[in-house]
């Protein structure tokens, strides 16, 4: 069996919803999303079930709600 294997990070982003220059007096509302070239890459040659290949992406991930939240993320 083949592997493809990345290292890299994956990052937690938040994005404001809000329109404008950035104004530290507005909290939110904001979009939560993972994001990372590296983990990107793996998910998606997994999700194409090409036959004697396995994904592998290395990393380090935070213990933090962040950290886990990336985990489900490329876990599902």
């Amino acid at each position: 069996m083949a592997k493809f294997v990345t290292f890299g990070e994956t990052m937690f982003v938040y994005n404001a919803k809000y329109v404008g220059p950035l104004d530290p007096s507005v909290d939110g509302p904001y979009e939560k999303y993972c994001a990372g070239a590296e983990s990107n890459v793996c998910v998606d040659l997994q999700r194409l079930a090409v036959p004697g290949l396995e994904t592998v992406w290395i990393s380090k991930l935070g213990m933090d709600d962040e950290g886990e939240a990336i985990m489900r993320s490329l876990e599902s």
